[in-house]
């Protein structure tokens, strides 16, 4: 029994010390103590997953770890392999143990929040699959659905629509109306490309990269559309410009009028 102990207490000690080669062979003569926890309430899973070892984690996991432990932060193996960016890891407990999906750190960080952290398309497509709550905010005011807004640059655009299209089933159901320059429905609308054609940048919001039919000038100075903004508001607050992340001196929201009828000027002249 000791000798046991002993063992348990080398792979322990062989995974914090990141020595993958021998915590590798030390897992299988320690099978029935897997899911021992220590002070901290972590199994060795949860230390080979915090320090970042997929090998030693995957081993762990096919050798009857048990997914649903979490320790006394209520970090589960999921969150941790999202939080390590260990993609391959997370989808293996997805499929295992979908259901600690929503589980979230008492920060309320979740395993979606990282994967969206790290721009992971096919670990967000996953997640939004399950009840991975996309839009609980952090005690930061951020959700993993505003983070995903706010990284847009970073995907690829069909994998942006491809994502956007699940994480639209989370929201508030929005009716669709029509454009205040062509009065075609929004999806029909080509007023933002004929902006772009004409190299009209100051037409087009910052956050949706569309034209923008209600621009809205911010306390920072900086204009952008009402519903990007609303959108904002919704997902994580608004405590720093979207563009430029310095801290907005206050919460005022003006109607940009002038630059409204600018652009109604440019599509109405420039409309075949």
């Amino acid at each position: 029994m000791g000798n046991q102990a002993s063992i348990y207490d080398d792979l322990r000690d062989a995974i914090i010390n990141r020595r993958t080669f021998m915590g590798y062979h030390l897992i299988e003569e320690c099978i029935s103590e897997i899911n021992n926890r220590d002070m901290y309430g972590n199994t060795v899973l949860l230390l080979a997953l915090n320090n970042g070892m997929p090998m030693i984690a995957n081993k762990i996991i096919y050798n009857g770890a048990d997914l649903t432990i979490t320790n006394y932060e209520n970090e589960s193996p999921l969150y941790l392999a999202c939080r390590r960016n260990l993609p391959d890891v997370a989808m293996t407990l997805l499929q295992k143990a979908p259901q600690m999906a929503g589980v979230c750190k008492y920060n309320k960080l979740t395993p979606l929040y990282w994967a969206v952290y790290y721009n992971n398309v096919r670990l967000i497509d996953m997640l939004l699959d399950y009840d991975s709550h996309p839009m609980l905010k952090d005690n930061e005011g951020m959700s993993p659905y505003g983070l995903f807004i706010k990284h847009k640059p970073a995907y690829d655009p069909f994998d942006y629509d491809h994502l956007m299209t699940k994480f639209e089933r989370y929201l508030p159901m929005v009716v669709k109306s029509n454009c205040p320059y062509c009065d075609n429905v929004y999806d029909n609308c080509d007023c933002s490309n004929l902006a772009e054609q004409h190299n009209m940048t100051d037409f087009i919001c910052p956050v949706s990269l569309d034209i923008m039919r209600n621009p809205v000038r911010l306390s920072s100075g900086m204009t952008y559309d009402n519903d990007s903004i609303m959108m904002i508001i919704r997902t994580s607050g608004l405590r720093r410009d979207p563009l430029t992340n310095t801290i907005l001196p206050n919460d005022n929201i003006t109607p940009d009028n002038v630059l409204q009828q600018r652009i109604r000027e440019f599509i109405s002249g420039n409309k075949i």
